[in-house]
């Protein structure tokens, strides 16, 4: 054993010495999906926070939605119900019936009558506290108000997951949740955000933890995507809304300096993919810089430049809260045009104000573009992903000419905002093509989709990428693409080959415990395992158990990533 460890030392200190490639501990984030009330993801373990928006309808329910006013407080909890009028609500419908079964307990305050259908059975009713059995099916729960007392209506209403009833308030994330995200660095939260589709710009109407549900628009609050960061040790991305003003940002950004681990970095980027014509903070750009009368040649330059002065503008705000090894100012560019990377760092010289320049180095994206369709249809899933693995090939070659622009702006790196395959049916003939989405998902789903996430991971950081982020955690395929590296949150990793692929990239061989520490166990089960030439002692999978795989897992345990 004195060998092994004066091994180990010996290849602890080549490493320090920069002798070993430069990138054995890179970093990977994950871009956290959506959570509508359909989400097969079980982020909360009080399933209540995504509610879908509260419906009206006549008590005999012969109208899904009869369009009548809902009255609510300001938390958006049901204050009052009209003369004939049901209340209703649903959670975990279309999920495929892909969420925990099970006894659930339904807490609540104030006075009236609550009445669960659906996937729920009630057993026992008692005020302020009801338990319901749930077996899912696709149907989803049913939650319904039917009486409230206006004087003291009912609000804070939980719907516990089995077995969390008196942990939920500590501990309001699901193990599960938090298992799938554990090997990840950095946790982006445009979606959680609702940054694509935000509306609000108000301080005052920003997501709180007494709202009504978390899935209703507005997002979900920055206490909330703070805590998860706490809990899972890792760093948040954030995106400032286009819409958010100074105000919004400054205090944006002093929540999150009062709750964060001191430990921890935040990533912040202006709004998302500001360059792309189809969302709305593109044409927001357009307008602000005619507004400012930003100077360009055409409507785009003149946008990019106004996203440039914007993130400055964003970054200074949170300088005041971060010192400056706490922050990472992102600018978020487009990953095919480095002409972008320079109007974009070279306004008012912003690569001044910026620590990274964030792109999103997707493969597979013309198989469903233009009449690509067409010959995609012909071609089997191996023959799609022989395309792919070409494609992540070529994006190599556009991330390198990324770098090589990059290099004129010292101490800007590149990283990935979001990355993975992006196989999807583009306009309403494709992506309303069942032949061809029922195609996509199979090649998503395909066992060779492990070797293409590994080879795009392993060649971005080979040659110079810096952070690269998933997109996106636990999602179901549908017509408008496959996006989930789980497509529901209690998948099987054998099953799950995208997110197999993270795991396993994100995972030292040298944990062979799997405790999430590198120390003498891992030594001692490493040996264990070779001595009786157990399958997993075979460090480089050549089927022979020789000094080979003890070089091996001496090297990935110098290394001390976790």
């Amino acid at each position: 054993m004195r060998l092994f460890t004066t091994v180990v030392i010996s290849l602890a200190s080549i490493t320090a010495q920069g002798q070993v490639e430069s990138d054995q501990c890179a970093k990977s984030g994950i871009n956290l999906s959506h959570i509508p009330s359909w989400t097969p993801s079980w982020p909360f373990v009080d399933a209540f926070k995504i509610r879908r928006p509260w419906l009206s309808s006549p008590l005999d329910r012969s109208v899904w939605d009869d369009g009548q006013p809902i009255s609510t407080d300001t938390d958006g909890w049901v204050n009052s119900i009209l003369p004939g009028q049901l209340i209703h609500t649903l959670i975990y419908d279309n999920a495929q019936g892909h969420y925990p079964s099970g006894r659930y307990v339904v807490l609540y305050e104030g006075q009236g009558q609550l009445n669960l259908r659906g996937d729920a059975q009630i057993v026992s009713d008692t005020p302020g506290r009801m338990e319901v059995d749930i077996t899912p099916t696709n149907g989803g729960i049913h939650f319904e108000v039917l009486t409230t007392d206006p004087q003291d209506h009912i609000r804070n209403i939980r719907l516990i997951m089995p077995g969390f009833e008196d942990t939920y308030q500590e501990h309001p994330f699901h193990p599960a949740f938090l298992e799938s995200l554990s090997s990840f660095d950095v946790i982006r939260f445009m979606d959680w955000q609702n940054t694509n589709g935000t509306w609000n710009h108000d301080w005052t109407m920003r997501p709180e933890l007494n709202d009504a549900g978390f899935s209703l628009g507005l997002g979900v609050p920055i206490e909330i995507m703070v805590d998860l960061c706490n809990e899972l040790d890792a760093d948040p991305w954030f995106c400032m809304s286009h819409l958010f003003d100074d105000t919004y940002v400054d205090n944006f950004a002093s929540v999150v300096a009062s709750r964060l681990e001191p430990e921890r970095t935040v990533y912040v980027e202006h709004s998302n993919e500001v360059w792309n014509s189809i969302f709305n903070q593109y044409q927001y750009a357009v307008q602000r810089s005619a507004e400012l009368g930003i100077p360009g040649g055409d409507d785009f330059q003149r946008a990019m430049r106004y996203h440039s002065q914007r993130s400055v503008e964003i970054f200074d705000l949170w300088d005041d809260h971060f010192n400056q090894d706490q922050l990472v100012r992102v600018m978020g560019g487009w990953q095919v045009n480095t002409w972008v990377t320079e109007q974009l760092l070279d306004w008012n010289n912003a690569f001044e104000h910026t620590d990274v320049f964030a792109t999103a180095p997707y493969f597979g994206g013309s198989l469903g573009v233009g009449n690509n369709p067409n010959q995609t249809l012909q071609m089997t899933p191996d023959e799609i992903i022989d395309v792919c693995l070409e494609d992540i090939a070529a994006q190599r070659i556009r991330t390198s000419a990324q770098i090589t622009t990059l290099e004129q702006y010292d101490g800007v790196d590149l990283v990935a905002y979001e990355s993975g395959q992006h196989i999807v049916g583009v306009g309403g003939q494709w992506t309303n093509n069942a032949e061809l989405t029922a195609l996509f998902h199979e090649v998503n789903r395909h066992p060779r989709m492990y070797d293409a996430y590994i080879d795009d991971i392993s060649g971005w950081n080979e040659i110079g990428g810096g952070l690269m982020t998933a997109f996106a955690s636990c999602q179901t395929p549908s017509r408008y693409g496959s996006w989930g590296l789980l497509e529901y949150q209690d998948q099987p990793l054998s099953e799950a080959h995208k997110m197999r692929a993270w795991v396993d990239f994100n995972t030292n061989p040298a944990d062979f415990t799997m405790d999430g520490q590198l120390d003498f166990f891992d030594v001692s089960a490493f040996l264990a395992a070779l001595s009786i030439q157990d399958q997993s002692a075979d460090m480089n999978s050549d089927g022979v158990f020789n000094f080979f795989d003890v070089s091996q897992f001496l090297i990935a345990f110098a290394k001390q990533c976790l």
